[in-house]
């Protein structure tokens, strides 16, 4: 169900049944999530895309490798007024293991 309304354009309303399915107890697989993210992504909302990577990972899911290289390279092109784009950065290359260096970490 999710798929479909996500291939009819709608990924709010698909987030919105991911929300349900949680609420009721079923946690979504890593694959649905995939596929509103990529929806999102392919709508050019970041934002809304991030957020959603970023409960999955609270759901115990690792990204796949495309999904987070299509959301490094999109706000890559963000300009410096983007205030997200440092802390998502930043997240996303520690919780893969790499270490900020001379650098003061964010809070």
């Amino acid at each position: 169900l999710i798929q479909k309304v996500c291939e009819y354009g709608k990924p709010e309303e698909s987030e919105a049944l991911l929300h349900s399915m949680v609420q009721m107890g079923e946690i979504p697989v890593r694959e649905t999530y995939c596929t509103v993210i990529d929806r999102y992504c392919l709508e050019k909302n970041y934002k809304k895309a991030s957020e959603l990577l970023e409960l999955m990972k609270q759901h115990g899911y690792k990204p796949e490798f495309e999904t987070q290289w299509s959301l490094i390279r999109h706000l890559s092109s963000f300009t410096d007024k983007d205030k997200s784009k440092p802390r998502f950065l930043s997240r996303l290359l520690s919780d893969s293991g790499f270490v900020r260096k001379g650098i003061p970490e964010e809070k």
